[in-house]
């Protein structure tokens, strides 16, 4: 209704600045997606983490974007590969259901009655499915977060100073003794 008083002119803007603002979203998804791991990493408070993050994503934005659609695409298709099957068989009440309404209906209208029992059949197994994606999905973001900020922190000369924020019982050898000096 907004959209048609303001005619098409203010429709434009408003499609215009609904652009700019997903633009600006993921910009900012992007520069502060490491808050999270700088908290649990290096032990710092909320705004300092928001910082931090800026501060290793700056002039390396495109390869973060890049590594981040990169990993969910990855990650997410592995993780249908191991959930479909579970989809399946928690949804094949469901499929029984819909397929028998369609061969009801002949060449006339399905039974919505029909339809509904469908719907009823699908019952707890998809919601146990769903879980078991998100639980898959939520333990290997994660791995790859951490992965990716020690590369931008080993990117920045700043692998040691990132090791020695770690707790005492999680430094070994240092392994970040052993990067070549002086490559980024």
């Amino acid at each position: 209704m907004a959209l048609a008083a303001t005619g098409s002119g203010g429709a434009f803007a408003i499609v215009l600045m609904f652009l700019a603002a997903m633009c600006l979203g993921a910009f900012l998804f992007i520069r502060w997606a490491l808050a999270f791991t700088v908290i649990a990493c290096e032990d710092h408070g909320v705004l300092e983490s928001f910082k931090r993050s800026w501060g290793l994503v700056s002039n390396r934005w495109w390869r973060v974007f890049g590594i981040l659609l990169l990993m969910g695409l990855l990650v997410n298709f592995a993780i249908f590969l191991l959930t479909a099957p579970f989809t399946f068989i928690a949804m094949w009440g469901f499929y029984r259901e819909y397929f028998s309404a369609l061969s009801s209906a002949g060449t006339g209208q399905p039974d919505p009655t029909l339809m509904g029992k469908a719907m009823a059949s699908m019952g707890p197994a998809v919601g146990l499915s769903m879980a078991l994606n998100m639980m898959l999905s939520t333990l290997t973001k994660p791995v790859y977060m951490t992965v990716l900020y020690f590369d931008l922190c080993a990117r920045k000369k700043e692998a040691d100073a990132a090791y020695r924020s770690l707790p005492s019982e999680h430094q070994g050898d240092q392994p970040f003794r052993s990067l070549p000096e002086g490559r980024e």
